[in-house]
Order: structure tokens, then C-alpha cells, then sequence
């Protein structure tokens, strides 16, 4: 019961912050991912296609800031897969930076992979030249 009622609240938080208005979409970040869980979960089974969207996109933004950036890129594609692109009211500019969000985290976690390789590259090469002088 408490479950449900934490739930009713992050929605009733959401509508409050105007999660309709796409222009305060980058602005929802649910405090701790238990709460981003739960409402994902909720969506997952009572919401429509673009709340199910929505609460996913909420859940990897979270993940996101966290720094977990693998589970925040599965939540963008489960977010992706919500989306019922077939229907009239489907909420294309959500799904639009859904795509966008994961492009840039995505993107993001290729440049950190990078230069992570140019640093343990210039090690094993400082490494060898040090072998080679002595």
C-alpha cells in the first residue's frame, strides 16, 4: 500500500512539474532510482503506451545521472520499444529525444572508452621505452 501511495505522489509530482510540457521534460529527475523503479513498473503495467515511454525515459535519465550508463542505455531502448508509433497520439517529440538522449550518452560513453585506450596505450609505450633504456 505504501508502494502505491509513493507512486500516486511521483505522479501527481510529475503533473505538477508539467511533464506534458515537453519543454520541462529535461528537467524530470526522480530523486534515487527505488522511486524510478516503481513508477516505470506502475506504467509498465497500468499506462499507456507513451506513460509506459515516459516512465522508462524518467528511469534511464536516472540511471544516467547516477552514472550507470549501461542500465540508463537499456531503459532508452526499453523507452524506445514502448513507443506505439502506429497510433495517432503517440508523443513523438518524447520518443524523438528518448533517441537523442541515447545518442549523447552513447556517444559519451565512447569518448570516455577512448580515451581510457589513449592512456593505457601511452603507459605500455612509456613502459616499453623504459624497458628498451635499461
Amino acid at each position: 500500500m505504501h508502494r502505491f501511495i509513493a507512486i500516486v505522489f511521483a505522479c501527481l509530482s510529475l503533473l505538477s512539474l508539467g511533464c506534458g510540457n515537453h519543454q520541462q521534460q529535461d528537467d524530470i529527475l526522480v530523486p534515487g532510482d527505488t522511486l524510478a523503479i516503481s513508477l516505470s513498473e506502475y506504467f509498465d503495467g497500468h499506462g499507456t503506451p507513451n506513460e509506459q515511454m515516459l516512465g522508462h525515459y524518467i528511469l534511464a535519465r536516472t540511471y544516467a545521472e547516477m552514472g550507470e550508463v549501461s542500465q540508463a542505455l537499456d531503459e532508452f531502448q526499453k523507452a524506445e520499444a514502448c513507443a506505439d508509433t502506429t497510433a495517432t497520439d503517440c508523443d513523438r517529440h518524447l520518443l524523438a529525444r528518448v533517441h537523442s538522449q541515447a545518442l549523447l550518452l552513447q556517444e559519451e560513453k565512447t569518448e570516455s572508452t577512448g580515451g581510457l585506450i589513449w592512456i593505457v596505450g601511452g603507459l605500455v609505450f612509456l613502459a616499453l621505452l623504459g624497458v628498451a633504456d635499461s
